[in-house]
C-alpha cells in the first residue's frame, strides 16, 4: 500500500517513459529517413495531447477520489488502462517490425506521439482535479 500521490507520481512517470521510448524512435526514424516531417507531428501531437491530457486527468481524478489514504500501487491503472497499454504496445512492436511501413511514417507519427506522451506524463499529473 502507498499513499495516493505515489499512485499519481507512477501514473506520470509511465506516461512520460513510455514518451520518451516513443520519441527517440521516432526521432531516430527522422534522422535516419532525412525527411522534414515536423508539421505532420504537430498534427500528431495536437491530437494526441487532447486526449493523453484528459485521460491522465481522469486517472488523476480516480485516485484522488479513492477511499483511504493509501492503495495498492497497481491501482495507479485501471484494468482497462493495462489492456490499452499492453495493446498499443504491441501494435506498435508489430508495426515497426512487419517492414512494409515507411520510416517517414515513424519519423513524424512517434515524434508527435511520443511528444504528447511526455508532455501528459509530466505535467498531467500536476493537475488538482476538478469537481464534478
Amino acid at each position: 500500500m502507498v499513499k495516493k500521490k505515489y499512485l499519481i507520481l507512477v501514473n506520470a512517470l509511465l506516461w512520460a517513459a513510455a514518451g520518451i521510448n516513443i520519441l527517440r524512435i521516432g526521432i531516430r526514424a527522422a534522422l535516419d529517413d532525412g525527411t522534414r516531417v515536423w508539421l505532420w507531428s504537430i498534427l500528431v501531437f495536437t491530437l494526441f495531447a487532447l486526449m493523453f491530457f484528459r485521460v491522465i486527468g481522469k486517472n488523476v481524478k480516480r485516485i484522488h477520489t479513492m477511499e483511504g489514504e493509501k492503495a495498492p500501487l497497481y491501482k495507479f491503472l485501471t484494468l482497462r488502462g493495462y489492456l490499452i497499454i499492453a495493446f498499443m504496445m504491441t501494435l506498435g512492436i508489430v508495426l515497426r517490425h512487419i517492414g512494409s511501413i515507411p520510416n517517414a511514417f515513424f519519423a513524424y507519427f512517434y515524434t508527435g506521439l511520443g511528444t504528447a506522451l511526455t508532455l501528459a506524463g509530466l505535467f498531467g499529473g500536476m493537475k488538482r482535479p476538478t469537481k464534478n
